[in-house]
């Protein structure tokens, strides 16, 4: 099930649809339905995501580059 409270802030955080359902794991097709008459706001909204995919990766990044320099 997905809460709808988080669906509401981060749309009004001003994150598109399809932003919403990949952070909440739902359709981009529940978004529309639930959230239409949540708008999102017009000017730019500083936001911060955080994607543990790329952190996991940039670490796994960083890690390698060490070993090559200590090779």
């Amino acid at each position: 099930m997905v809460n709808v409270e988080a669906a509401v802030e981060l749309r009004n955080k001003g994150l598109t649809y399809n932003e919403i359902a990949v952070h909440l794991g739902c359709s981009i097709a529940w978004c529309k339905k639930n959230l239409k008459e949540y708008k999102k706001p017009r000017q730019a909204v500083e936001r911060v995501v955080v994607d543990a995919t790329k952190e996991a990766a940039v670490a796994i990044l960083k890690d390698a580059l060490l070993r090559i320099e200590c090779l």
